[in-house]
């Protein structure tokens, strides 16, 4: 390649054409297809091709290029095709220059060793020209960040080539170095940065790979006041994506000293991110593909200079500029570079080094890159296209950008303290559930039809927090899905189709399921369950049949007897029961913990009668209760399922379900013949996510932590029963926990105000809602990894809003 390198441009012959010749080229081929008037041609600079300004009756309106006689038909074919998609990308239409058809409908054609074609000519000053505003930058951030999206869905073979300003083949540059570059600080400076790419390079190979432009220098970007635009396809290669943004940052921060630099390149690269999203090992190294960018070019234009003396003015246009930039790009280091970089992209928070360049720059490291719409027109698309059935929480809804640990924070950079995603079981966007899933992103993501370690490995560590009896997995997208399998192994193992449900229980939203979940049947106006459901009551000891205060330790026995009696009432009909299905602990319901014993008495009425017992944890599980992974395990006894679902938390946020079973559950499911497989369940991206949400549970404890920040929390919220008397009682296991609030304590009214608690602990940046049959039940589940200064935060806004709401 280094052979290839230097002999390229030796073998390289640039056109000769005259103005004469090029307008001659521009009647004969284009006067039919272009505006009519006088055709003059003037000079266009140019590297290794010719381009000529053709203007009609003296206005410049295309630009005529007469490519080098290397540049083969495929290249050319290359070009046009990416320049067909880019004409219709959104960001990019109308911002890169178009192609003139010649009379025979050619988008280009052969005039001797030479390819011709003409575009259209694009107005503005170039860059290297014009003040380099916020306003530039950003609109240049942008367009570059629309066309590599559109670029990334173009693979197109002549793109996959050698050429010498690719930045993945810098390396290539260093054996010129000690040729050409004769000063020895200058040679000095060039091979200090080139080491440090060659130690990134691994780095840089695990990104992004797509189609690019290659060349945003600051002569191929035009301005016309702060709308940019981009010229010039010829460096067009597959390449790491980055590199695009390298390359334009290398031109647009010449000149500059830090703090301008620094926030120019904040503003460009935000721009860019909310176009087309930036990893974060791609903002890691940036700083340094800047500075390989500008070793390339002084290295080329040196080598160049020696080939081509004639032409020096315009090779060395950049030299002198970007020898200056890597001198101070030397002495400040890019770790400040980098760290803005981050914060503005959403990547890391701010400190007082990063705030000092971000606020003087006018720019938020949230507003700037999300808010790409606002609230408002959000809200108008949501009611042109989105179904009514899908609600929006608040009256004043919340725009989310980011999430962070426990908390969510909003488009303004406001931070809102989480109570209720039991979803993002440990914490939002826990840095090393992210990078596990980034990493095998990069690497693999198929099927269950292959052989995968993940797999197993993740199977073997979640069937390690299981009772024994439980040793078959199958991993599904979704509590729904997995709930609906379980319907299926249910009525395959017994040959039956009835169900027996808890009262105001929530298992999911498909035909089935929704048949076998009060919460949303009752909520259709039908009071009396479908003909294949029958349902025993919630055991809600507070306000349900059977309380403590009047049956005191009974009460557990007094529930589970219901199922007895509701299968034998069944029985008696004719009607045998496939299932008792129940949540282990009951969320829609109102927050309810289920009396101890209940549930091991459930099982053992239904397996009398040939039932299987399902527990629905796909909202509880995951060491939620804080003393047990499983929260049937902490009805005590000897309770296990049959079969277990699980859901939300067990990928943090990632789309991810599973259901486990007894074997002989799965043996009669697999006796069918039917094969089981779900295209996405199982897959190794969601694997690597899973393994790491249990490691992050076991590796930090985080049982212990619901445990003791959940008994915290429900003493303070007793604490502050006397005080205003609505409180009627607090329960809860771990870090599930409800309030239920009462007019008063023995009538137990719902108290009317509770729904308009959610909106009042809004504006104390709380995030809370309230559930329940009568909505009057504080629902908190957050990520396990709060701490006791959520709780104190929590009551100190809670107490003022009852300050006010109990006036």
């Amino acid at each position: 390649q280094f052979l290839y390198f230097i002999g390229a441009f030796n073998k390289m012959v640039v056109p000769t054409v005259s103005f004469e010749q090029a307008a001659q080229i521009v009647n004969e081929h284009y006067s039919k297809n272009i505006e009519k008037g006088t055709v003059v041609v003037g000079k266009l600079d140019s590297y290794i091709d010719q381009n000529f300004k053709v203007s009609i009756d003296g206005t410049p309106r295309y630009v005529l290029k007469v490519a080098n006689s290397e540049e083969s038909r495929d290249q050319i074919e290359a070009e046009d095709e990416a320049m067909r998609t880019l004409s219709k990308a959104p960001g990019v239409k109308g911002r890169i220059p178009e192609v003139i058809s010649t009379h025979k409908g050619e988008r280009y054609f052969k005039k001797g060793d030479n390819f011709v074609r003409l575009i259209s000519f694009l107005k503005g000053d170039v860059l290297a020209k014009v003040s380099h505003t916020p306003a530039v930058m950003r609109d240049l951030g942008s367009l570059l960040g629309s066309m590599d999206s559109a670029l990334a869905c173009l693979d197109i073979k002549a793109s996959h080539r050698f050429l010498r300003w690719d930045l993945k083949a810098a390396s290539n540059v260093t054996p010129l170095i000690d040729f050409v570059i004769t000063n020895s600080e200058d040679k000095q400076l060039v091979q200090h940065f080139m080491e440090i790419y060659d130690k990134k390079l691994p780095l840089l190979t695990s990104l992004p790979l797509t189609l690019i432009h290659n060349d945003a220098n600051d002569y191929n970007i035009l301005c016309d006041g702060s709308s940019t635009s981009l010229t010039d396809f010829g460096d067009m290669v597959t390449s790491f994506t980055i590199c695009e943004l390298a390359i334009a940052l290398a031109y647009c921060l010449m000149d500059k000293d830090m703090p301008m630099l620094l926030s120019s390149a904040v503003h460009l690269v935000q721009a860019y991110h909310a176009k087309r999203p930036l990893l974060k090992d791609e903002l890691n190294i940036l700083w340094w593909l800047v500075a390989a960018r500008l070793c390339v070019s002084v290295t080329i234009s040196a080598y160049e200079v020696t080939k081509n003396p004639g032409n020096k003015d315009y090779i060395e246009i950049s030299a002198k500029p970007a020898w200056s930039m890597l001198k101070v790009m030397k002495e400040a280091g890019g770790d400040l570079f980098t760290k803005c970089l981050l914060v503005a992209c959403g990547h890391m928070e701010t400190d007082k080094d990063t705030d000092a360049v971000l606020s003087p720059a006018g720019v938020s490291p949230i507003v700037a890159v999300s808010n790409v719409h606002s609230k408002e027109e959000l809200i108008e698309y949501r009611k042109l296209h989105f179904p009514k059935t899908m609600s929006i929480q608040y009256k004043d809804p919340l725009k989310i950008v980011k999430g962070k640990g426990s908390y969510l924070i909003d488009e303004n950079g406001e931070r809102y303290l989480d109570c209720v995603n039991n979803v993002c079981h440990v914490g939002h966007c826990h840095p090393r559930v992210v990078a596990a899933g980034q990493k095998q992103l990069k690497e693999l993501n198929t099927n269950t039809r292959y052989l995968s370690d993940n797999i197993v490995v993740y199977i073997k560590e979640l069937l390690a927090t299981m009772p024994d009896e439980l040793d078959h997995v199958f991993l599904v997208n979704s509590g729904t899905e997995a709930n609906e399998l379980a319907y299926r192994l249910a009525t395959t193992y017994t040959k039956r189709e009835h169900m027996l449900v808890v009262d105001h229980a929530y298992h999911g939203h498909s035909t089935s399921l929704i048949k076998v979940s009060p919460y949303k049947f009752r909520d259709q106006g039908k009071q009396d369950p479908p003909a294949t459901t029958s349902c025993v009551d919630m055991p809600d000891v507070y306000r349900g049949t059977f309380t403590t205060d009047e049956h005191g330790d009974k009460a557990a026995g007094l529930y589970a007897d219901q199922v007895d009696t509701k299968l034998n009432e069944l029985k008696g009909k004719g009607i045998e029961v496939a299932a008792f299905w129940a949540e282990s602990l009951m969320g829609v319901g109102g927050q309810v913990i289920p009396p101890d014993g209940w549930l091991a008495k459930c099982h053992e009425n239904a397996r009398k009668h040939g039932a299987v017992c399902i527990a629905d944890e796909v909202q509880v599980g995951f060491g939620r209760v804080g003393t047990h992974w499983w929260a049937f395990q902490a009805q005590g006894g000897d309770v296990v399922p049959d079969i277990l679902t699980l859901g939300k938390p067990i990928g943090n946020g990632h789309p991810m379900a599973a259901v486990v079973c007894r074997k002989k559950i799965a043996d009669a499911f697999s006796s069918t013949g039917l094969e089981y497989f779900a295209t996405f369940g199982g897959n190794p991206v969601s694997c690597s996510i899973g393994l790491q949400v249990l490691n992050v549970i076991k590796e930090e404890e985080l049982l212990q932590n619901a445990k003791e920040v959940g008994e915290y929390f429900m003493s303070e919220l007793k604490r502050l029963e006397p005080k205003y008397g609505i409180i009627g009682d607090v329960r809860g296991k771990g870090m599930f926990i409800g309030a239920e609030l009462v007019c008063d304590k023995k009538t137990k009214k719902p108290w009317p105000k509770a729904p308009l608690l959610s909106e009042a602990m809004k504006e104390k940046n709380i995030l809370v809602t309230t559930d329940g049959p009568d909505n009057n039940v504080l629902k908190i589940k957050p990520p396990i990894v709060w701490d006791r200064t959520c709780v104190d935060n929590f009551i100190q806004a809670f107490n003022e809003v009852l300050s006010v709401l109990c006036k």
